[in-house]
């Protein structure tokens, strides 16, 4: 059965692949973190991080902003963390953090829980 959202794989001396689905702000934190693990990893220089990582992408609708000749240019002279936060806006819904941080303030233990280790 297939999922309807995105997921990404990952190992720490590989780049992450972001599979194709619903972009979420879970993916997209899992495919940062395993793209800084990769660089950190291999020593990568800042300058050549995002243009490693534009083959990571499975998904067409980010295959098809990110490979047109003049935006991936334009992409590959960002910081990782800009390119991240062009994903972020080009994908995520806008209003994606208040989301997330209304569902962790609404969030409540199960009474079949504890905190006990």
């Amino acid at each position: 059965m297939s999922s309807k959202f995105t997921t990404v794989t990952h190992a720490t001396s590989k780049l992450p692949t972001f599979h194709h689905g619903e972009v979420t702000p879970l993916a997209c934190s899992e495919f940062q973190d395993g793209c800084s693990n990769y660089f950190a990893h291999k020593d990568t220089a800042p300058a050549k991080q995002v243009s490693i990582i534009l083959g990571c992408f499975e998904d067409m609708k980010i295959n098809n902003w990110t490979h047109p000749v003049n935006t991936c240019r334009c992409l590959t002279t960002l910081a990782f963390n800009e390119f991240m936060t062009e994903l972020h806006q080009k994908f995520l819904k806008p209003d994606w953090k208040e989301a997330i941080c209304k569902e962790v303030l609404s969030s409540r233990m199960k009474e079949t829980k504890t905190l006990d280790i």
